[in-house]
């Protein structure tokens, strides 16, 4: 773990559901952040996303991040992500679609072009 996950992690574990951080938050009282991001743009989301392939129980709401108490608080979060990658997976559905779709009209204007219908 890096010494900017280490501090944001410092940072989160400080929090529970009823007092959660957000990003903005954690950035101005993470000194690391700061000078990390000059030099490699470092993103929070990807900090935090980071630190949770690491093992760390980090959940969030709409208020922002905070350390669980009960295994419900995560079963919540990953709840939340699930719902987003169900989302995804229906914008993906969708730009297949548009593409076919595209790809069809393609063809006719070829075909017209070409005397072809």
């Amino acid at each position: 773990m890096t010494e900017l996950q280490q501090e944001v992690l410092t940072i989160i574990k400080g929090r529970d559901s009823s007092n959660p951080i957000t990003g903005a938050e954690i950035i101005v009282r993470c000194r690391g952040y700061q000078e990390d991001n000059k030099k490699k743009g470092a993103n929070m989301r990807q900090i935090i996303n980071a630190l949770r392939k690491k093992d760390c129980p980090i959940c969030s709401s709409g208020s922002g991040y905070f350390y669980p108490k009960t295994p419900y608080e995560i079963d919540k979060t990953i709840g939340s992500i699930e719902g987003r990658i169900a989302s995804m997976k229906q914008v993906i559905a969708g730009l297949n679609n548009g593409r076919h779709n595209i790809e069809l009209q393609s063809r006719i204007s070829n075909m017209k072009q070409g005397g072809r219908l």
